[in-house]
């Protein structure tokens, strides 16, 4: 009787009231009924089970989180009718179900991108003017590899970052103090990654990656597994050859990242915003 009023109690206080599948572009609404903001985690059993998500709605409002979707999750949810979510408040956890509408998605248009203020970028973001970019090297402090909420086994400290032009295809490296070592429960080396955000304000939407195992997550399609680059270790150092055709049309943003979690942002290299790499002259 206690936990089923201890479950009942957390529903009163934040529960989720809508969530709508736009191509993989999930929008979760939860809402707050308590007398002081709401604040716990919040995990999608469907679609990304042990991955939970902090989150904080203030007294009496509602707030819509905003998910981009890993490859392989948006063909599931675009089967679902029903998202089950599964919230943690005070170390008691509830799960409930919530109807989720699917929302059509209008195709890109032929200049390419979804997105009109793209300017034509594939759906990416808009590119600031400039001229072609060959290469780009970014320098970070040493100390400042900081990752307040995001548990890592193994807090790399950037030091560098490049993105080369080698033929069709760019040549992303990060270095770090440490020596890349450690590997993961599948084989993959724990190492630090690169954001490819598909707009210029990191936020809620979840930036594709270029992960360790050598997958860029997030690319490719829908129901198929994430595209698999040349991945290659040296040292310290990690480094991705990734062709053209997983990069936007114009010109696409980028920085290193230590913790691999877009949520949980470490050390990040460069330190504010992100580098503007150009394929072709923008005016």
């Amino acid at each position: 009787m206690i936990r089923l009023a201890a479950l009942a109690s957390i529903l009163a206080t934040v529960h989720a009231t809508s969530a709508v599948n736009a191509g993989g572009n999930l929008s979760l609404t939860l809402s707050c009924g308590a007398d002081a903001a709401c604040t716990g985690t919040y995990e999608l059993p469907q679609l990304d089970p042990g991955n939970a998500i902090a989150f904080s709605v203030a007294s009496g409002q509602k707030k819509t989180l905003v998910i981009q979707l890993c490859g392989p999750c948006k063909a599931t949810a675009a089967k679902l009718k029903t998202l089950t979510v599964k919230l943690v408040v005070d170390g008691v956890s509830a799960t409930e179900s919530v109807p989720l509408t699917q929302k059509a998605v209008s195709a890109p248009s032929a200049g390419g991108g979804g997105d009109p203020s793209a300017s034509g970028n594939g759906g990416g973001p808009k590119i600031s003017r400039g001229k072609p970019t060959r290469y780009q090297l970014v320098h970070d402090r040493r100390g400042d590899n900081r990752s307040p909420g995001f548990d890592y086994p193994m807090n790399f400290d950037l030091v560098s970052a490049s993105a080369k032009r080698v033929g069709n295809a760019v040549v992303f490296s990060v270095t770090s103090t440490q020596a890349i070592t450690m590997h993961d429960g599948y084989g993959n080396p724990v190492a630090p990654c690169v954001e490819i955000p598909f707009t210029p304000k990191a936020g809620p939407i979840t930036p594709e990656q270029l992960l360790s195992s050598g997958n860029i997550a997030g690319a490719g399609k829908p129901g198929q597994p994430w595209p698999k680059i040349r991945t290659t270790v040296h040292g310290a150092t990690i480094s991705w050859t990734v062709p053209r055709k997983y990069l936007f049309k114009r010109g696409f943003l980028w920085r290193a990242t230590a913790g691999c979690s877009p949520k949980y942002p470490a050390d990040v290299a460069p330190n504010k915003g992100f580098k503007t790499f150009r394929w072709v002259k923008v005016k």
